[in-house]
């Protein structure tokens, strides 16, 4: 059983989100449109491939000069490393490889373990999503001084693992249903102005479990499915003038 949590796995995922063609991608310039068919290419590298006391970050390539640093970040945790969801995915994870041992299969397995006792505004929650992000990438930009250490000459690449579902700035809401726009990653100013004036290059906001449908209400045919959605953004064309900052109150998981 391959580990989601690693590293190794979130990079691979996204891979072959992008490669299938089951990932929706935003990359709007061509600094982000290079970035994109590097990740494509067969030349890269794990750090932790070479076991302990490997220099960081996790991922690098020689080829491109670049160096990726994973990250995970999401709307639950309450207290730094306090998360149900993983307390109860870690507390069954042994059954699943006993099982997939005796059928003998190894394949990647994703463990959905959502604490299901809360109402959903309190499991999933916009403001801990802010600030759970602003302490994650605030702890690796302070980092690169290092990675640049350790990998002259590189640029550097967040892929920030963002594991809540889509959040939709709501005009009215129903338990079938929320009316609104979808407000991505990329596209959020809280979330954004962490990067301004850092010393990262490019960020890539990979959104796996997004699992919503849209409805475009003027024409049936635009309807489609979103399971998960990547943006890749150059720091350099961070405006955030041009970014949302939606109404908190406002703002609704697709999980409701």
């Amino acid at each position: 059983m391959k580990d989601w949590n690693g590293e190794h796995e979130i990079f691979e995922r996204l891979v072959f989100g992008i490669s299938s063609k089951m990932t929706k991608i935003y990359a709007p310039h061509k600094s982000e449109k290079w970035l994109l068919k590097c990740l494509l290419k067969d030349k890269w590298q794990f750090a932790s491939d070479k076991g302990d006391g490997h220099l960081t970050p996790d991922i690098f390539s020689d080829k491109y000069s670049l160096m990726i640093d994973v990250m995970r970040v999401n709307d639950q945790e309450r207290k730094k490393g306090k998360n149900t969801s993983y307390a109860k995915a870690a507390k069954i994870k042994p059954e699943i490889q006993k099982f997939e041992k005796e059928i003998g299969i190894d394949v990647p397995t994703v463990i959905l373990a959502d604490d299901m006792s809360l109402p959903t505004d309190e499991h999933h929650n916009y403001e801990r999503l802010v600030r759970n992000s602003r302490r994650v990438i605030t702890k690796h930009l302070s980092k690169i001084p290092q990675y640049k250490h350790n990998h002259p000459g590189f640029k550097t690449v967040f892929l920030i693992c963002n594991e809540a579902n889509a959040y939709v700035d709501a005009v009215q809401s129903s338990k079938d249903s929320i009316q609104g726009h979808i407000v991505f990653p990329w596209k959020d100013k809280r979330l954004m102005e962490n990067f301004v004036d850092s010393d990262l290059n490019w960020i890539i906001w990979y959104s796996p479990y997004t699992y919503v449908k849209v409805n475009d209400p003027k024409s049936f045919d635009k309807n489609e499915l979103l399971s998960s959605n990547v943006g890749i953004i150059n720091t350099s064309n961070i405006q955030l003038d041009s970014l949302l900052t939606p109404n908190i109150k406002n703002m609704k998981s697709t999980e409701s």
